[in-house]
């Protein structure tokens, strides 16, 4: 299994990096200047993916996915279409667009698109930064919650 020694990324490294079945622990929105914020996740990301024979085994670290000078956040999870009980959401992709405003202003819109539950998020955000804050684990897709003690998301 391929492992890795590297341990932070910011919006350069976005065609790079896939979030697909990333687990969402939680998020927060930490208050900056000007009524922006940034919006942090606690994820489990996903650093490889093994196939062993027809099943995958995969390396799995706890990280915190902070988007910079977020506004405009919507988000929708729809629990009850898919009839499951309440588990941490998955992302599918993060999407990225330029989107020039009227004034000439150029900025960034995000989208997390989840495949499960049904849902997203949808922002308009400076960048990103993504860190590990702890051990790298291996098996299944996620951590368990006994082995995922999160730090405080604003000191990273």
């Amino acid at each position: 299994m391929t492992t890795t020694t590297r341990v932070r990324w910011t919006t350069a490294d976005f065609d790079d990096l896939s979030w697909h079945d990333n687990a969402i622990h939680g998020f927060r929105i930490v208050e900056v200047e000007h009524g922006a914020g940034d919006l942090v996740f606690d994820i489990d990301h996903i650093l490889a993916w093994q196939q062993e024979g027809s099943t995958f085994r995969f390396s799995v670290a706890p990280a915190f996915l902070r988007f910079t000078g977020t506004h405009d956040l919507q988000m929708t999870i729809d629990y009850v279409a898919c009839s499951a009980g309440l588990q941490p959401p998955q992302i599918e992709t993060i999407e990225r667009e330029e989107v020039m405003f009227p004034n000439g202003h150029r900025g960034l819109r995000w989208r997390i698109l989840l495949n499960w539950p049904a849902g997203e998020f949808s922002f308009f955000a400076d960048g990103f930064e993504m860190a590990l804050w702890g051990r790298t684990v291996g098996g299944g897709q996620s951590i368990a919650p006994s082995r995922r003690v999160p730090r405080d998301p604003t000191s990273s």
